[in-house]
């Protein structure tokens, strides 16, 4: 889900180093609220909580890379729990 935006919910739109150059990511809400400033945006009062499309300023694109390897792994890590659980109830 995470590598091809499948399903996704939100997009995070980290501006380019120049113009016309975005970094997409097709992201999950579910999966963003792991981190502090996301669980914020979406519970709080702000333009994002509703909207599908965040654009993020003054970010380093590097950081949302990050990000998107870290929701990956915590992906992975719920995979694996999920499928232990299963062959451990069969």
């Amino acid at each position: 889900m995470l590598a091809t935006g499948n399903q996704s919910d939100v997009t995070i739109v980290v501006p380019g180093t120049t113009p016309g150059e975005p970094l997409l990511l097709h992201l999950h809400r579910f999966m963003l609220v792991q981190y502090e400033y996301f669980r914020i945006i979406f519970d709080g009062n702000w333009k994002e909580t509703s909207e599908n499309r965040i654009v993020v300023e003054g970010v380093d694109r590097t950081t949302f890379r990050y990000v998107r390897v870290s929701l990956s792994l915590i992906l992975s890590l719920e995979k694996l729990s999920t499928s232990s659980t299963l062959e451990l109830s069969i």
